[in-house]
């Protein structure tokens, strides 16, 4: 089972499903290029792309077949990974997720979205955690929990948070 993280996180974010799912799966969290410990990607980086990742990436580890979840962008990723390689999965499981911002939303919301992650990448992340991450967001969380999160987001990748904002703008797998 590979799990696949959403925009602003990484595999930290899957923590606590690793260790659940563990005794029944063979689970791997995958970070994507320009989030976590995973390096930045070229400039010209596709939701394409990071699907041709997670393949070498899954190739490396020797999985032929896996169960995708994905959760957000990941599920984006997902979709395209299963468009490229649908021999290479199992089950798809997509976890709070869309067809990307172009599938799914119109035009005049899709570029406000692009121009606020521009913008974003570029501020320090306490900042951007304090906008993106509302303090209710967790509130059924523990504190301990929420505040890990919190640290997840602030441990973005600009060049990551810009590629992956225009990958949901410009991705619709409709």
């Amino acid at each position: 089972m590979v799990l696949l993280h959403g925009f602003l996180c990484d595999s930290r974010c899957w923590r606590g499903q690793l260790t659940g799912l563990a005794d029944r799966f063979h689970v791997v969290a995958w970070d994507a290029p320009g989030a976590g410990a995973s390096p930045d990607p070229a400039d010209t980086f596709t939701i394409t792309d990071w699907a041709r990742s997670l393949a070498g990436f899954l190739d490396e580890l020797g999985i032929a077949r896996a169960h995708l979840v994905g959760l957000s962008w990941g599920g984006m990723l997902a979709q395209e990974f299963y468009r490229l390689h649908p021999a290479r999965v199992d089950h798809l499981v997509l976890a709070d997720t869309y067809a990307g911002w172009k599938g799914s939303l119109p035009e005049d919301a899709v570029e406000q979205r692009r121009a606020r992650c521009y913008r974003d990448a570029s501020r320090p992340a306490q900042d951007v955690v304090a906008e993106w991450v509302p303090r209710d967001f967790f509130v059924s969380a523990s504190p301990e929990l929420a505040e890990e999160m919190a640290a997840v987001v602030g441990d973005f990748h600009p060049v990551g948070f810009r590629l992956m904002a225009r990958s949901l703008a410009d991705t619709d797998t409709t």
